[in-house]
């Protein structure tokens, strides 16, 4: 976390199971959060006054839900070694949230993401063949109500 009107303040705190955490000597104003792990989280726009002693809850995209789905070209030929990127964002009351997780699809064209929240994410595949062609399919995906399991097929020609 970082205050965005002076950027020495910067400081590293760990959730409990329950997802709190506290912070001695929080500084007041507009608050920058990042969190990093299996993905990484972005939050801004949060105003704080530890004065009033009201509490910042963050939604993030964490979850009982996965995605996976394997890769080919229209031929039907798997097609490995794609980026797959995984995108989320909300945006409520004057906070904006996003996150976003990659992976990379293995010799068999599969590619999977776990831990996953509820809602719209934008599946985003990246892909080269050879020196020449690269390729970039954007999907929109409603984890939770769409099918777990996707087939993504790359035009090559």
């Amino acid at each position: 976390m970082q205050t965005l009107e002076k950027d020495s303040w910067i400081t590293r705190v760990k959730t409990d199971a329950n997802g709190s955490f506290s912070v001695a000597e929080f500084p007041k104003g507009r608050i920058k959060v990042a969190i990093k792990g299996e993905q990484t989280l972005r939050a801004s726009g949060l105003k704080f006054d530890p004065d009033s002693g009201m509490p910042v809850n963050l939604t993030i995209d964490l979850g009982p839900y996965k995605l996976r789905g394997r890769i080919y070209d229209e031929s039907g030929q798997i097609f490995d070694g794609a980026d797959v990127f995984l995108n989320w964002a909300l945006h409520e009351n004057g906070v904006r949230i996003r996150s976003t997780r990659r992976v990379r699809a293995n010799a068999s064209g599969e590619f999977r993401f776990n831990e996953l929240g509820p809602g719209d994410h934008e599946l985003v595949v990246s892909a080269w063949r050879g020196n020449t062609f690269r390729h970039t399919v954007k999907q929109r995906v409603n984890v939770g109500v769409d099918s777990g399991e996707l087939i993504i097929v790359l035009n090559t020609l």
